[in-house]
């Protein structure tokens, strides 16, 4: 799955493209379309948050979510991403809540025209072992100014 933010990219805005694989979003996934099974859609940031943050349990929600099924519809003519939210109360009561996102689904002429930004390859640090790294951030900390370090396992070495 491609995931792109594309705000006022053609004025000099902030344009995102990641990926993320299917499974570790859904489970039971089903695509089906006439364009090489790939569906490309403009979806309002905000829409979709709160149809996330309904569906996210939490301490603070009246229900706790048991299942999210996301469905591509159309609605009175709108194209909409059908979000079904099924859970239970504390009482155990079973609730359902439903949200309709608004969507545009894009025509394959039109993604096409899209282009991946380039950017440039990234400067790789390689840290120190890990029974080192206590020594090296008491070396790095004497310093005056703050030092921020992130790092993930990824093959590496």
């Amino acid at each position: 799955m491609h995931i792109i933010c594309n705000h006022d990219a053609n004025e000099g805005g902030i344009q995102v493209w990641s990926q993320i694989k299917v499974d570790a979003l859904f489970t039971g996934y089903r695509i089906q379309s006439n364009a090489d099974n790939e569906i490309t859609i403009a979806i309002n940031s905000e829409a979709l948050l709160a149809a996330l943050k309904s569906a996210a349990s939490s301490s603070t929600s009246a229900y706790e979510t048991e299942e999210v099924i996301v469905k591509l519809a159309k609605k009175n003519a709108q194209a909409v991403l059908t979000f079904e939210i099924n859970g239970l109360t504390r009482v155990g009561r079973k609730v359902r809540v439903s949200h309709d996102v608004k969507i545009e689904v894009m025509r394959p002429t039109d993604v096409a025209k899209m282009n991946e930004p380039m950017c440039p390859e990234p400067d790789v640090i390689f840290l120190p072992a890990l029974f080192h790294v206590p020594c090296f951030t008491d070396v790095m900390s004497l310093g005056a100014h703050p030092i921020t370090a992130i790092a993930k396992i990824k093959d590496c070495c």
